[in-house]
């Protein structure tokens, strides 16, 4: 929902000529409710907070997928470590489908902020049938994930 990087990727759309990209100026978690956003204005580090005063409706990707007749080749998340309750909002979608691929960024120093750890997250993928494949790790605690079925 940050407003910066939200146009940072329309025109990056534009730029690379897509027509098969959906942007969304959203919020993605395991249930559709208010929840407050901490906005950081075109840096990396917009998140889920309670330090917030900017409120916003989030979305379940299980409900929005439905809803827009969508099925996605290719899933990118980078949330700040709010990455188990997206992947959890989309447990019925990512049960049935038969091939997706996910680009997954994990927080690991983030996550625990939300009740979780990495291996939760792991652990939900495989529940799903899901293989996945460490990419690379960084000096920041983020860990990159191929995540495939």
């Amino acid at each position: 929902p940050d407003i910066v990087n939200y146009e940072h990727i329309k025109k990056n759309i534009i730029i690379n000529d897509l027509h098969n990209v959906t942007v969304l100026k959203a919020v993605v978690t395991d249930k559709i409710r208010s929840i407050f956003f901490s906005e950081h204005q075109g840096r990396e580090t917009g998140r889920i907070s309670e330090d917030s005063d900017f409120k916003i409706d989030s979305l379940t990707l299980d409900d929005w997928l439905e809803k827009n007749n969508i099925n996605p080749a290719l899933i990118k998340m980078d949330i700040e470590g709010a990455e188990y309750l997206a992947i959890s909002g989309m447990k019925n979608y990512l049960k049935t489908v038969k091939k997706i691929n996910i680009l997954l960024e994990l927080h690991c120093n983030l996550i625990k902020k939300f009740g979780n750890a990495k291996e939760d997250i792991l652990k939900l993928l495989s529940d799903l049938d899901f293989k996945y494949k460490l990419l690379n790790k960084n000096d920041y605690g983020s860990e990159y994930y191929w995540i495939y079925k």
